[in-house]
C-alpha cells in the first residue's frame, strides 16, 4: 500500500489524493481538477500551510471559487458573439463563460500517468463535443517539487486549431491570518488591462503612479483600500509581465512566482466564502487569500493587440508556473 496515495469514492468518481514530499515541502494534489489541495512548508519540524481552501473535499471539488484547480481549456472570460481562429468564426451562445464552465478541466477527474515522491504526471482529454471548443485537446499536468519549489508544467496538443490558456487557481495566505492585509506584493509590470463594469476588456493601460502600480513592494491593505471603489471591490485584474516574476511576502515567509506566460490575473478573494474552512478558520472575512493566475491575457482572442491563446493543431503547448518559498528564520 502506497501511503502517499489516498483514494476516495465520491459522486461515482474515484478521486485520488496524492502527496509529494521532500525535506522542505509537502504538496497534496487531487486528481479531480488536477488541483493543488494543500501546500505545507516544513518549518522547525512543523508543517506550516500556505494555501487556503475548503477542508471538506466535496466542497473543494465543486466550488465555483476554483480553489487550487487547473483551469482551462480557456482561463478567464469569453463573451458572445464568438471569436476567430485563423479564418473561421466560432460562435459562442452562452454569455460570459468563466474558466470554460463546468465542462472545463477544473471539473475533470484526471488519469494518473506516473508518480514518485517528487513528481506527478496527470492527463485528461477535453472533447470537442463536450467543451464546445474546436477539436479534442489532450492535456498533461506535471507537478514536481525540488527543495522549496513547486513547478507546474502544462503540455497539450489538439486535433484542430483551438483555444488553449491553462493556469492554476491556488489561493495563498502565507501567514494563515484571517486576511491578507499584512501581506506585501511586488509585480514586475507596467501595464494592466482596463475593464468595464461587465468585465469586458477596454484595452491596455499604464500602471505607473496609479492605484494599479504594484511594481514596488506594497502592503496589501493599502492596495485593497484603493480598490474599494472598483467593480470587484478588490483585485481581479490582468497585469502584463515584464520579467515574469511576482513576489508575495508576509512575516518570515515569502513566495516567488515565475512563469513562461506573459500575463497574470491577480484575484484577492473579494467575496465572502460559503465554505466550511474559511468560515471556521477565517470568519466571514473576504480578502482571506490571493490567487496568482499566470496565463495568456484572458479574452485576448477577442481583442486586438493581445496574445490570442490559440494552439495550432500542428504545435505543442508547453508552459510552466513555479512557486518558490522562503522562510527567513532558517
Amino acid at each position: 500500500m502506497n501511503t502517499n496515495v489516498k483514494t476516495i469514492k465520491m459522486n461515482s468518481e474515484n478521486i485520488k489524493l496524492i502527496t509529494l514530499e521532500n525535506s522542505y515541502l509537502k504538496v497534496v494534489i487531487s486528481t479531480f481538477g488536477a488541483a493543488i489541495f494543500h501546500i505545507y512548508l516544513k518549518n522547525k519540524n512543523k508543517y506550516h500551510e500556505v494555501t487556503v481552501q475548503p477542508n471538506n473535499l466535496e466542497e473543494f471539488m465543486y466550488s465555483d471559487f476554483y480553489y487550487g484547480k487547473t483551469v482551462g481549456r480557456v482561463s478567464g472570460r469569453l463573451f458572445p458573439p464568438g471569436y476567430m481562429i485563423k479564418d473561421s468564426f466560432h460562435q459562442q451562445k452562452k454569455e460570459n463563460i468563466l474558466h470554460s464552465g463546468k465542462s472545463g478541466f477544473s471539473f475533470s477527474n484526471f488519469n494518473v500517468v506516473s508518480f514518485s515522491k517528487n513528481k506527478l504526471i496527470l492527463e485528461s482529454i477535453s472533447f470537442e463535443k463536450d467543451s464546445g471548443f474546436p477539436g479534442d485537446l489532450r492535456l498533461s499536468v506535471i507537478y514536481e517539487i525540488n527543495n522549496r519549489s513547486l513547478q507546474v508544467r502544462y503540455l497539450a496538443n489538439a486535433t484542430k486549431s483551438t483555444l488553449c490558456n491553462i493556469t492554476n487557481h491556488v489561493y495563498f495566505n502565507l501567514s494563515q491570518e484571517k486576511d491578507i492585509y499584512n501581506h506585501e506584493i511586488k509585480v514586475d509590470s507596467k501595464e494592466y488591462l482596463e475593464i468595464d463594469k461587465g468585465n469586458r476588456i477596454l484595452g491596455k493601460k499604464n500602471t505607473i503612479n496609479s492605484k494599479y502600480d504594484l511594481s514596488k513592494k506594497i502592503n496589501m491593505r493599502s492596495v485593497l483600500e484603493k480598490m474599494s471603489d472598483t467593480t470587484f471591490k478588490g483585485l481581479d485584474h490582468t497585469f502584463l509581465l515584464n520579467k515574469r516574476v511576482v513576489n508575495l511576502y508576509c512575516n518570515d515567509f515569502s513566495l516567488e512566482v515565475k512563469t513562461s506566460y506573459p500575463a497574470i490575473v491577480i484575484y484577492s478573494h473579494n467575496k465572502k466564502s460559503p465554505h466550511s474552512l474559511l468560515k471556521n478558520e477565517f470568519g466571514d472575512n473576504k480578502h482571506s487569500s490571493i490567487a496568482l493566475e499566470c496565463q495568456f491575457e484572458p479574452g485576448g482572442v477577442q481583442h486586438e493587440g493581445l496574445n490570442k491563446g490559440i494552439l495550432d493543431s500542428k504545435e505543442n503547448y508547453d508552459h510552466f508556473i513555479s512557486y518558490t518559498f522562503k522562510i527567513d528564520n532558517i
